[in-house]
């Protein structure tokens, strides 16, 4: 049995890689969606801000 330590860090390990495959998908269909078309969208999750990304109006 694991202890709550071994527990929470397995719980964030399966965040951390969730997160990351989001992140990739919204990068990846984020040029196509019509709500984006008029933003530059800069990734900053490693700035450590508490956001994923920036948008920029063009």
């Amino acid at each position: 049995m694991a202890d709550d330590g071994d527990r929470g860090e397995s719980q964030f390990a399966k965040r951390l890689v969730t997160g990351l495959a989001a992140e990739h998908y919204f990068e990846t269909i984020q040029p196509r969606v019509a709500q984006f078309k008029e933003y530059d969208v800069e990734n900053t999750t490693r700035l450590g801000c508490g956001y994923d990304f920036r948008l920029r109006h063009c």
